[in-house]
């Protein structure tokens, strides 16, 4: 059978604290200038899918560990008929072009800056490729919610193909402030909201929390189903929920 897809080229940060040289280079790769580039012309719209196209991926934070981005093409056995722009993912090491991951051959890992191993000298997503010799395709978000990967299942085609052949999927445990309620939806919005509230009105700021663990709770089951639905008549991989209560620096 042929692989679901490969890895096209990987593309590296600068090494430096200059904080204008690592926005310099994001916006290269952003705009298909970098050496992933030659990764986007196999597609007419010349988009990426992933974290760097929606401009989410820590750049100014000196904690930001993952030091290699890449390019993944992927092949028929995805089951996508038409030209599908590359996926990329964030890991501590650049990976040779060419490089096949298959069917329940691999491992895929969703989550939050922990995921992408903010705060971490090693990621999780690269303990785990280097402990189980197998591929680790990480597609961790700052700040992430279940709800953003629900919605970009919905929308990236790509992605949902590369979840739902996956052996096993790992969701690391994402903070409720980032699930929305009726007063905020963004993680700075309710971090503001909450220290204002938790001064004045108490029993609003629990109030609102609550709300967000209640869908924060819906939204991890909606997750799972989406990502079950996307695998058809294929056997469904398995789901691991994931708590990091804490980071060794």
């Amino acid at each position: 059978a042929p692989p679901v897809g490969h890895y096209v080229g990987c593309d590296s940060p600068p090494r430096t604290a200059s904080t204008h040289a690592l926005l310099a280079w994001f916006d290269s790769v952003h705009n298909c200038s970098a050496p992933l580039s030659s990764s986007y012309s196999r597609c007419p719209s010349g988009t990426c899918e992933g974290l760097l196209c929606s401009h989410t991926l820590y750049m100014s934070d000196r904690c930001w560990n993952p030091r290699a981005v890449c390019a993944l093409a992927l092949g028929s056995a995805s089951g996508l008929r038409d030209c599908s722009p590359p996926l990329l993912v964030v890991q501590g090491a650049p990976e040779a072009a060419g490089t096949n991951f298959w069917a329940n051959q691999y491992v895929t890992v969703l989550g939050p800056a922990a995921a992408m191993g903010v705060t971490a000298n090693t990621s999780f997503a690269d303990g785990l490729r280097l402990h189980l010799g197998m591929p680790v395709l990480n597609f961790g978000l700052p700040a992430a919610s279940p709800k953003v990967y629900t919605h970009r299942l919905a929308y990236q085609p790509g992605l949902s193909a590369v979840l739902a052949q996956s052996a096993v999927v790992v969701i690391v445990l994402m903070a409720a402030r980032s699930s929305p309620n009726n007063a905020a939806s963004g993680p700075q919005a309710v971090d503001a909201l909450d220290v204002r509230l938790r001064k004045s009105d108490p029993a609003r700021a629990a109030a609102l929390r609550n709300e967000s663990m209640r869908n924060a709770h819906n939204d991890y089951v909606e997750l799972a189903h989406a990502i079950r639905s996307a695998s058809g008549t294929r056997v469904s991989p398995k789901i691991v929920l994931l708590w990091m209560s804490s980071a060794l620096l």
